[in-house]
């Protein structure tokens, strides 16, 4: 909340501003990640991999905004917050490895399927399906018999208050419309008042504004919860998450809601 008496940005100031201190952070995070030492525990590797894969997912999103298409990073902003979630209930219990691994069987098993049914694909080849098939089938049920079932990550964000992550809810939703493109978003992008339409046209401030805060959050809050799991060349981490915190502070208080 911005207590201060630092004037409130307009819409356009907004978005010119949450984009440069997107790049600040952006600097902070590769900053971090070319001195970051890779942990060798399984788990933790996972974990730094979900870290990567938000930093360079922060990193399409935000090329995308230097080329106006800041209506595209809803995909990569998403992915963000689905990396995220998946390193916080880590953190929280390893044992959410197996969580993890049943949805990636069950997933591969929805494409190994769908193979098969596929009039296309050779004798040889449905054969080495059936095969792999096989041998994912025995690993869903061993995962199955264990409790394990496909879990929603809109329940996750939602459910799991004690993981501070039910405040994200709302942006989930409004980045699933983003990524699927549904007809808000056609018509937001695509349509003219005048019944023209438009291709490559500058992303409106408001979406650079939504998208672009939920990124640069889920950036910081991922930042500080990889400080545990993997090892940073001396006083590498604390220089950076240190920038990453200004940049950020130095952002809502000049946008958040002024208190009177």
């Amino acid at each position: 909340m911005n207590t201060s008496n630092s004037p409130k940005l307009k819409e356009a100031e907004e978005a010119s501003f949450a984009h440069g201190i997107s790049e600040l952070i952006g600097m902070s995070v590769m900053n971090l990640v070319e001195k970051m030492r890779p942990p060798q525990e399984s788990t933790e590797r996972v974990k730094a991999a979900l870290f990567l894969n938000i930093c360079e997912s922060f990193q399409a999103a935000i090329i995308l905004v230097r080329r106006d298409l800041s209506a595209h990073s809803g995909l990569h902003i998403r992915a963000m917050l689905e990396s995220f979630v998946h390193l916080t209930m880590l953190n929280r219990d390893s044992v959410y490895l197996a969580q993890m691994t049943f949805d990636q069987v069950k997933g591969q098993l929805k494409v190994q399927e769908a193979l098969a049914e596929d009039p296309f694909i050779s004798a040889g080849s449905k054969q080495r399906i059936a095969e792999y098939t096989k041998e994912l089938k025995v690993r869903y049920d061993e995962l199955y018999k264990q409790g394990y079932r496909a879990k929603k990550l809109g329940d996750l964000i939602k459910l799991h208050e004690d993981a501070n992550l039910s405040h994200y809810y709302a942006s989930y939703q409004q980045l699933n419309s983003m990524a699927h493109w549904d007809l808000t978003m056609l018509t937001d992008r695509h349509m003219e008042k005048d019944g023209g339409m438009t291709i490559f046209s500058k992303s409106s401030d408001r979406v650079t504004i939504a998208v672009l805060f939920t990124a640069m959050m889920v950036m910081v809050s991922a930042t500080a919860a990889v400080e545990k799991v993997t090892s940073f060349a001396e006083g590498v981490y604390e220089k950076e998450f240190d920038s990453m915190n200004q940049a950020w502070g130095r952002y809502l208080e000049h946008t958040g809601p002024r208190q009177e």
